[in-house]
């Protein structure tokens, strides 16, 4: 029976279309070795494998796809680890020097990279970007080799901010709606030159928790912008808490970049009220935290006009004020959350009250139902903080 399997996997191999039914993994299964023939599948599968796998891009993203379905039987024969090293080089070098995409147009293509007519070169070159020209290829991966990848490509010395957009890039594939709230365009155009790859099937909530681990350390508007998206998605989806307090915290120890429009995160749960305030106050906490510096300094201090936290500061208490103002037309947003979102920062955070004077006042007007006695106590914790 075996010598059966033997011929029929040696077959499919010898006529030319062998790679994608993963040879050296059936070779192993098999026990088609040299140590029974040096001319057997096996010895003959590496071969083919180190000639021709390992030196062009388009082959090597195809091998990964083929490991898929036997991730642990392609790991024990390092086929995977030497892709994934093979596809790292290549990140780094001219593509033309490996196969892409001047083997993707066949005798089209000049090895220059002009178009050729009949033979002849026109010098007219196809358009390419320079950095991002190998994003949309390995977004053909699943996220376990995909996070593979990006850790091997770290590891080679790739450029953080490379990346990190090919992260991005991955993400806003497979997670809905991500586009819109990054504010970006539909995806980073990268027609010419790519090939043709079998669609991969994503778990989402899979996907989240492995580019929250991903992802570095980095600051900035538009990746700030980013992590506000994976977090609304975090929130559909209901991933664990654990990657959402993630996220949270990433957000929160920035939170000076961020935008009033993107920090209105709807309330996805059963909740009465319109938005997620629970999420907001969370992230404002984070913030606090990472200026331990902050709650030490009263408002009339010299070192906060100096300081250099003070502008950070000053920038979160502008934005939670008038963040305040958005939700307060909520008329089933609690007076206690409205208080707690107000005292959530030091009372350095404000030089001026008036942000918070009219976040207030919005909200007495919409909650006429409120009982005396509360709106007594919102007043006078607004004597209190206007005598501070």
């Amino acid at each position: 029976m075996n010598d059966v399997l033997r011929c029929k996997s040696a077959k499919r191999y010898y006529s030319g279309g062998g790679w994608h039914e993963l040879p050296s993994s059936q070779a192993d299964y098999l026990d088609m070795t040299d140590y029974y023939d040096d001319d057997n599948l096996l010895p003959k599968a590496e071969n083919f494998f180190h000639r021709h796998i390992l030196r062009h891009w388009k082959d090597c993203i195809s091998a990964l796809q083929s490991c898929e379905p036997v991730i642990p039987r392609a790991d024990k024969l390092q086929i995977i680890s030497r892709c994934l090293n093979a596809l790292s080089v290549m990140v780094c070098t001219d593509p033309s020097l490996f196969g892409w995409p001047m083997m993707m147009y066949g005798t089209m293509q000049s090895p220059g990279g002009s178009i050729l007519w009949n033979g002849i070169n026109t010098g007219v070159r196809i358009y390419s970007t320079k950095s991002d020209w190998w994003f949309e290829d390995i977004s053909c991966l699943c996220v376990e080799l995909f996070e593979r990848l990006i850790r091997t490509m770290e590891e080679k010395g790739i450029r953080p901010e490379n990346l990190v957009s090919a992260i991005m890039y991955y993400c806003k594939k497979y997670l809905p709606g991500l586009d819109r709230w990054h504010g970006g365009q539909s995806g980073i155009s990268r027609k010419v030159g790519s090939f043709s790859l079998r669609p991969v099937t994503i778990d989402r909530s899979v996907l989240l928790r492995a580019v929250v681990k991903l992802l570095p350390e980095k600051k900035g508007k538009s990746f700030c912008r980013f992590l506000l998206g994976l977090l609304r998605v975090a929130l559909i989806l209901g991933v664990n808490h654990t990657c959402q307090d993630a996220l949270e915290k990433r957000i929160g120890t920035q939170l000076e970049l961020v935008t009033i429009d993107s920090l209105l995160i709807p309330s996805y749960s059963d909740s009465d009220t319109l938005y997620n305030t629970d999420c907001v106050e969370r992230m404002v906490h984070h913030f606090v935290r990472s200026e331990p510096s902050l709650t030490s300094i009263s408002p009339s201090s010299f070192f906060l006009e100096t300081s250099p936290s003070s502008g950070r500061l000053k920038r979160v208490g502008r934005l939670v004020d008038n963040y305040i103002a958005e939700v307060a037309s909520d008329v089933n947003l609690k007076p206690g959350k409205v208080r707690s979102l107000a005292e959530v920062l030091p009372e350095s955070s404000r030089s001026l009250h008036d942000g918070l004077y009219r976040a207030l006042d919005i909200y007495f007007k919409v909650c006429k139902y409120l009982i005396c006695w509360f709106s007594l106590a919102l007043v006078f914790f607004m004597l209190k903080i206007s005598c501070s």
